[in-house]
C-alpha cells in the first residue's frame, strides 16, 4: 500500500501479485485461519480493484470466520477501501461481527460457570 501511495504502482503490483500467490498456496495447504490468509486474499484483491475475486474470498472468510477484531479492522484497512460501500462486504462484516458477539457471550457464560 505504501509503495502504491508513493506512486510506485508497478513495484506495488509486483509485491501484491507475489503475496497473492503465497496466500493462495497457504489456503490450498489448508492454513487459512491461523495466518489471516482469507483476510489478506480478500483485501489485496479488493485493493487491486478485483471486486469479484475479493467477494469470493470474503465468502470463504464468512464460512471460516477469523480472528476477533479483523472484522472491525477491515472497515478502516485501506486494502478494503474499494469495498467499503459494497452491500455484500457490509453484509459479511456484519455477520462476522454478530457471530463474534455471540461467541463472546458464550465464552462469558463458560467463564461464569462454577466448577
Amino acid at each position: 500500500v505504501v509503495l502504491w501511495k508513493l506512486g510506485k504502482k508497478k513495484e506495488a503490483i509486483q509485491k501484491f501479485e507475489a503475496a497473492l500467490k503465497e496466500y493462495e498456496l497457504m489456503f490450498r495447504l489448508d492454513r487459512p485461519q491461523g495466518l489471516g490468509v482469507l483476510y489478506d486474499l480478500a483485501g489485496v484483491n479488493a485493493f487491486l480493484g478485483r471486486k469479484e475475486e475479493a467477494r469470493k474470498w470474503l465468502k470463504k472468510w464468512e464460512q471460516f470466520g477469523l480472528f476477533y477484531g479483523l472484522d472491525h479492522y477491515a472497515l478502516v484497512d485501506p486494502l478494503f477501501e474499494n469495498l467499503w460501500k459494497d452491500p455484500e462486504f457490509k453484509r459479511i462484516i456484519k455477520k462476522l461481527q454478530d457471530n463474534n458477539v455471540l461467541l463472546a457471550k458464550k465464552l462469558k457464560e463458560i467463564e461464569n460457570r462454577k466448577i
